[in-house]
């Protein structure tokens, strides 16, 4: 087999693989927590575009369909905004503490869920949680 066929089949297989990583995922979310209704089952979505800042909830469908086209093109994929048109909105989390609505890893070398504003992070508490039993 030459080495270009080899080359486009491994491709091939890493693509598939991080695709039905990603299906595997979203049906598997937890129910609520980390800024996610139980209800509705959505996700937050905060635009970063400075002129809008629109944040809004995504059906779990249209976020599983946001997230195959980004592992896809390589990397997360900007959604494209509600309210301004652009292709500027990530993935958020609300705060269960302060209601900020933040795209996840907004505060550097720390937790993705850390909040901003107040400083929570549900993370950091799960740890901190399984440190004291």
């Amino acid at each position: 087999m030459e080495e270009s066929t080899k080359k486009s089949i491994m491709i091939g297989v890493v693509v598939v693989c991080l695709v039905a990583a990603a299906i595997i995922y979203v049906k598997n979310m937890p129910r609520g927590g980390r800024g996610r209704t139980s209800a509705s089952e959505s996700m937050w979505v905060k635009c970063t575009n400075p002129d809008c800042g629109a944040e809004y909830e995504l059906s779990k469908s249209e976020y599983a369909k946001w997230m195959q086209e980004s592992i896809l093109s390589g990397g997360p994929m900007p959604i494209r905004c509600e309210k301004c048109g652009e292709d500027s909105a990530y993935q958020a989390i609300k705060c269960e503490k302060c209601g900020t609505v933040f795209v996840m890893g907004t505060v550097p070398d720390d937790f993705a869920d850390r909040c901003p504003e107040c400083g929570y992070s549900e993370t950091e508490e799960i740890r901190e949680k399984g440190r004291r039993k």
